[in-house]
């Protein structure tokens, strides 16, 4: 009798721990959708003046990966313009120089999302990316992930904890430099971000002289290490999207969305052809899927759920994509390649991806 009534406690304990873990993680939602997430759904016409949202890519070529990603962005009514597309790859110094000189092309009150050619996904059109992005008062405005890298150093520390509840990701929820599934996104990725151009200028000037100078010194450098030493030294007002509004990344996060149909951009007799991804834990749509690191493993079988694959919802001769010369390239002569039965072969669906 003893031994089970000394047992009680522990229980009670442990169930109100449980529950206090519970009541953490839906007061946070409960004002995260409060004071964000139900009014991303809302109208940007009270913004004056209304920026325009540009998107940007960096890519030197095709691949499939880069032929889903500009799909993706048509169905939602991007057109993309691509930064280094013909140029010769020479590491990441080809990324940060390009990009800065168009950027310096823009208005500097307009925004940017800029991202990674080959694997990336929209969800979201420039009208809702927009309004998410504002809505978390950013200068500039980076993905978070669940991995530390290149770091792996102390250096690791230097990040802000994430505004999630603690235990999030449940009781297993951890907080440490490498990647793991229950690990809360609170590193930088550079991947994808967004910000008014100005900032954004500024902040990639500063990364073309640090790359110069490393390369000046025998050192190569990684745009993500740049990025992330300048955010942690509170430069530029980077801040990271800790709630996957607009951007997210992929990488140890397979299981941290779910399908579903896409009720917010369609009517009823349209949401189940056409799913979107929301975010388990704070219940939003991200703008852009990333696909970085172990994401690429599943990124194609993602893309084959996706509505926009499908021939008859999306018209491919249609989609189109820029180059910083402000000449247009059809997506059909670059990418039909990838999406067409090989010779041959009796199997329906579209070729093995390259």
């Amino acid at each position: 009798m003893c031994a089970r009534i000394s047992k009680r406690p522990q229980v009670a304990v442990r169930l109100l721990a449980a529950l206090a873990v519970l009541a953490g993680v839906t007061t946070a939602m409960f004002l995260f959708s409060s004071s964000f997430g139900l009014s991303i759904h809302s109208s940007i016409s009270d913004v004056t003046p209304q920026p325009e949202l540009i998107v940007v890519a960096f890519s030197t070529k095709t691949n499939k990966g880069f032929c889903d990603t500009v799909l993706s962005a048509a169905a939602y009514g991007h057109v993309p313009v691509i930064v280094g597309w013909g140029e010769e790859w020479k590491g990441y110094r080809s990324k940060v120089v390009s990009t800065l000189s168009y950027f310096e092309k823009l208005a500097p009150t307009d925004v940017v999302l800029f991202h990674d050619g080959f694997d990336v996904h929209f969800q979201l059109g420039k009208e809702r990316l927009l309004d998410a992005f504002l809505r978390q008062n950013a200068s500039i405005l980076y993905m978070a992930e669940k991995n530390c890298w290149p770091m792996f150093d102390a250096r690791c520390d230097a990040f802000p904890k994430s505004p999630l509840p603690r235990w999030a990701w449940g009781p297993g929820t951890v907080y440490q430099w490498h990647q793991h599934e229950l690990n809360i996104p609170h590193f930088l990725n550079a991947g994808t971000m967004m910000g008014f151009v100005g900032p954004s200028s500024t902040l990639f000037r500063e990364m073309v002289r640090q790359v110069m100078e490393k390369e000046a010194q025998g050192h190569g450098v990684d745009d993500q290490e740049l990025a992330a030493m300048l955010y942690t030294g509170g430069k530029f007002g980077v801040k990271l999207d800790f709630w996957m509004a607009t951007m997210m990344s992929m990488h140890y996060s397979k299981d941290d969305t779910a399908l579903e149909p896409d009720t917010d951009n369609f009517g009823p007799a349209e949401a189940d052809t056409h799913k979107i991804r929301r975010h388990k834990i704070t219940g939003t749509v991200p703008g852009v899927l990333h696909y970085n690191g172990n994401g690429k493993e599943w990124m194609d079988d993602f893309a084959k759920e996706s509505w926009w694959r499908n021939k008859e919802l999306v018209d491919r001769s249609k989609v189109i994509f820029q180059t910083t010369d402000g000449q247009t390239a059809q997506w059909s002569k670059v990418c039909d390649e990838y999406y067409v039965p090989p010779p041959n072969s009796t199997a329906a669906g579209e070729a093995t991806p390259k």
